[in-house]
């Protein structure tokens, strides 16, 4: 019986909040028009509601990166890709997940974007660089990188690649 990986599916957690958000905003002031403007308004908000949102769907809400035994599937905003583990050559991380791939490409995936300084302000990521060594040391060790998508989406790609290479 053979052992893979199991199937992994990133999606970013602040796009989704941001579209839910912009939703909420939408159906409010769909209301808001119908109630103070009357239904003309009303029907006008609506209608640029529907493409704001469909916008926002497609640019936060559908981006997804699967990682499976055959292959990687990045779905951005405007393209999807499909790569097999043999056509993968690295992944890194900089704005975003990059993918190289062994004809010179570079994929960058919207779906796991780098995490923000203001997450580093609020203490969500550790820089050992700003702690004496020994603190660093021992908050680098204790801290878990596993509930944040970029790191988690980079080790998974890296070690399908590790055992690739094998």
């Amino acid at each position: 019986m053979a052992v893979g990986y199991q199937d992994v599916v990133f999606r970013s957690r602040l796009g989704r909040t941001l579209a839910i958000v912009a939703l909420i905003f939408g159906v409010l002031a769909v209301i808001g028009f119908s109630t103070n403007q009357g239904p003309i308004a009303g029907g006008i908000a609506g209608l640029v509601a529907v493409i704001v949102v469909a916008g926002l769907y497609v640019s936060l809400w559908r981006p997804r990166l699967e990682v499976r035994d055959e292959g990687i599937l990045v779905v951005n905003p405007f393209s999807t890709h499909r790569l097999e583990w043999s056509e993968v050559r690295s992944a890194e991380m900089r704005w975003a997940l990059t993918i190289n791939t062994q004809e010179g490409r570079r994929i960058s995936v919207y779906a796991v974007p780098r995490s923000s300084q203001g997450a580093d302000a609020a203490g969500m990521r550790l820089d050992p660089f700003k702690l004496p060594d020994y603190q660093a040391q021992q908050q680098h060790e204790r801290q878990d990188f596993s509930s944040r998508a970029d790191n988690a989406a980079l080790r998974v790609i890296q070690s399908h690649l590790e055992n690739e290479s094998r």
